[in-house]
Protein backbone atom coordinates (compact mmCIF):
# COMPACT_ATOMS: atom_id res chain seq x y z
CA UNK A 1 0.00 0.00 0.00
CA UNK A 2 2.81 2.01 0.56
CA UNK A 3 4.56 1.94 -2.49
CA UNK A 4 0.84 2.50 -4.77
CA UNK A 5 0.38 5.89 -1.79
CA UNK A 6 3.88 7.14 -2.68
CA UNK A 7 3.68 6.31 -6.48
CA UNK A 8 0.52 5.93 -8.16
CA UNK A 9 1.82 4.87 -11.24
CA UNK A 10 3.93 1.68 -9.87
CA UNK A 11 2.44 -1.72 -10.53
CA UNK A 12 2.50 -3.75 -7.23
CA UNK A 13 1.94 -7.36 -7.52
CA UNK A 14 1.27 -9.85 -4.34
CA UNK A 15 1.00 -13.58 -4.28
CA UNK A 16 1.27 -16.79 -3.34
CA UNK A 17 4.15 -19.00 -3.51
CA UNK A 18 1.31 -21.60 -3.92
CA UNK A 19 -0.06 -19.44 -6.70
CA UNK A 20 3.24 -18.99 -8.13
CA UNK A 21 4.05 -22.28 -8.16
CA UNK A 22 0.59 -23.10 -10.03
CA UNK A 23 1.86 -20.67 -12.34
CA UNK A 24 5.25 -22.17 -13.51
CA UNK A 25 3.60 -25.82 -13.81
CA UNK A 26 1.11 -24.15 -15.94
CA UNK A 27 3.70 -22.03 -18.05
CA UNK A 28 6.21 -25.37 -18.27
CA UNK A 29 3.13 -27.44 -19.31
CA UNK A 30 1.80 -24.84 -22.10
CA UNK A 31 5.85 -24.09 -23.07
CA UNK A 32 5.54 -20.51 -22.45
CA UNK A 33 8.08 -19.56 -19.77
CA UNK A 34 9.50 -16.73 -21.52
CA UNK A 35 6.10 -15.19 -21.63
CA UNK A 36 5.37 -15.93 -17.95
CA UNK A 37 8.91 -14.58 -17.12
CA UNK A 38 8.38 -11.68 -19.11
CA UNK A 39 4.97 -10.94 -17.26
CA UNK A 40 6.50 -10.65 -14.16
CA UNK A 41 9.50 -8.84 -14.72
CA UNK A 42 7.43 -5.98 -16.09
CA UNK A 43 6.01 -5.61 -12.54
CA UNK A 44 7.49 -2.74 -10.23
CA UNK A 45 7.42 -4.67 -7.15
CA UNK A 46 7.08 -8.33 -6.60
CA UNK A 47 5.59 -9.80 -3.28
CA UNK A 48 5.51 -13.48 -2.60
CA UNK A 49 4.14 -15.22 0.87
CA UNK A 50 5.58 -17.86 2.32
CA UNK A 51 8.75 -18.05 -0.53
CA UNK A 52 9.95 -20.62 2.11
CA UNK A 53 8.09 -23.17 0.10
CA UNK A 54 10.32 -22.90 -2.92
CA UNK A 55 13.33 -24.73 -1.07
CA UNK A 56 11.82 -28.21 -2.42
CA UNK A 57 11.21 -26.82 -6.18
CA UNK A 58 14.22 -26.60 -8.12
CA UNK A 59 13.38 -25.52 -11.31
CA UNK A 60 10.61 -23.35 -10.12
CA UNK A 61 13.63 -21.94 -7.51
CA UNK A 62 15.23 -21.32 -11.11
CA UNK A 63 12.54 -19.12 -12.81
CA UNK A 64 11.88 -17.53 -9.81
CA UNK A 65 15.63 -15.98 -9.54
CA UNK A 66 15.69 -15.03 -12.75
CA UNK A 67 12.54 -12.95 -12.30
CA UNK A 68 14.33 -11.64 -8.89
CA UNK A 69 17.40 -11.15 -11.19
CA UNK A 70 16.11 -9.03 -13.74
CA UNK A 71 13.80 -6.76 -11.25
CA UNK A 72 16.91 -6.52 -8.99
CA UNK A 73 18.75 -5.20 -12.27
CA UNK A 74 15.88 -2.64 -13.01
Amino acid sequence: NQVINVSGEKQVLYLTTEKFTSQVIQAIKNNNVDEFMHFYQMVDVLIIDDIQFLSNRPKTQEIFFNIFNQLHQS
